[in-house]
């Protein structure tokens, strides 16, 4: 294979990877909105006769945030400034939120006062797609063939 069919190939392959990855992400978000609309969990997919996985809705879970850097800041700067370098050191942060995870609300556990700027917030759903291992080798080698094939030259329209 020569240099120009060798970029010709890659070309091709990425010009179809963008296209499909922009489509995959907008269907994506579709259907999840979907099936959050109609709440539905979980959709076994089947073509053909064929079982090509599931489509399933992935619950968001909470995770503690920092919400206000600023009280946070303050709060920290009148308890516990051995914690502050310029800024609140990160692995503080993350023991107020693991804290925070544990307990619900994020506490000083030595005075029992909770610690403004950090609380849960809600986690977002998301979509879990599960092929079958069949169903990617298909999917992989008819890709293969329409690239391998004879493509029309893409450019403008």
């Amino acid at each position: 294979m020569s240099l120009r069919e060798r970029a010709a190939e890659v070309m091709r392959w990425k010009l179809l990877a963008e296209a499909v990855a922009e489509e995959y992400h907008r269907l994506r978000g579709e259907a999840l909105e979907a099936l959050e609309a109609e709440g539905v969990l979980k959709v076994g997919v089947e073509v053909g006769g064929n079982n090509l996985g599931d489509v399933s809705v992935i619950p968001g879970k909470a995770r503690p945030a920092v919400t206000g850097h600023t009280a946070l800041f303050k709060w920290v700067e009148a308890h516990r400034p051995d914690e502050l370098d310029q800024v609140i050191r990160p692995s503080f942060v993350n023991a107020l939120k693991n804290i925070c995870e544990e307990e619900g609300v994020a506490i000083d556990r030595e005075t029992g006062e909770v610690i403004p700027g950090i609380e849960m917030m809600p986690g977002e759903a998301t979509l879990r797609i599960t092929p079958t291992r069949d169903a990617k080798a298909a999917a992989l080698e008819q890709v293969r063939r329409l690239v391998a094939g004879d493509l029309p030259v893409i450019g403008p329209a």
